[in-house]
């Protein structure tokens, strides 16, 4: 069974709603950057600056030349995508089984992190997007709480304003989730490997910030 947090991409995939995915062209005439500069509002106004705030293969891949990722049509993971609207509300709805009021977009991305042959991690990037500041306030703290009732231990991410839950299996951590507010949008960023470590899950947690502001400034990611 999906794990209901396991990343809005998930859940679309299996219900079959994706099409062909990828990192939209961004704002036209906008030059690549990587120095974040975030507007007041944190506010995400279509859906192809979204897709372009959720980390791309290229990104994940240059985190760790020894990493690739899986075929996007592999195991129900995919590249970005994003619903908006009342579907989105609908799919929120089902993947944390409760209403998202005030929720106007909805965006996720997922990756199985393989060296060679072998599976060594995943990580799953879900992005949600309020019309309000305070209904963002409002779901993070509902993500947080669903997070600590499953994974009670705290963990401190080097670098990252958010909190973050542990989930410990026969004395090893296996899986870090960071919730984290940026205005109006709640990033969740879920690692799972064997062991997962602190190290490993601030640096995606930092990767998904820097992207989603350098778009919130209306810059395309570099990569």
């Amino acid at each position: 069974m999906v794990d209901r947090r396991r990343g809005a991409a998930v859940v679309l995939a299996v219900l079959g709603l994706l099409g062909p995915a990828g990192c939209g062209g961004g704002p036209a005439g906008a030059k690549p950057e990587s120095a974040p500069s975030p507007r007041r509002t944190g506010v995400l106004e279509s859906t192809i600056p979204a897709m372009d705030a959720l980390p791309s293969a290229g990104a994940m891949v240059s985190l760790d030349r020894r990493w690739q990722t899986a075929d996007e049509h592999g195991d129900g993971w995919t590249r970005p995508d994003v619903v908006d609207g009342r579907s989105a509300r609908t799919y929120c709805r089902g993947l944390l089984r409760r209403d998202c009021p005030g929720l106007t977009m909805l965006g996720g991305a997922g990756y199985d992190l393989t060296s060679g042959s072998s599976v060594r991690a995943t990580a799953t990037f879900t992005l949600y997007v309020f019309g309000t500041a305070d209904a963002a306030r409002g779901a993070t703290d509902t993500l947080r709480a669903l997070a600590a009732k499953d994974r009670p231990t705290g963990v401190q991410l080097r670098g990252s304003t958010g909190r973050a839950f542990a989930y410990r299996k026969g004395g090893r951590t296996v899986r870090i989730e960071s919730v984290t507010r940026t205005g109006t949008v709640v990033t969740v960023v879920d690692y799972r490997a064997r062991p997962a470590t602190t190290d490993a899950a601030g640096t995606l947690v930092t990767l998904q910030d820097a992207r989603l502001r350098t778009v919130l400034a209306g810059r395309q990611p570099a990569l």
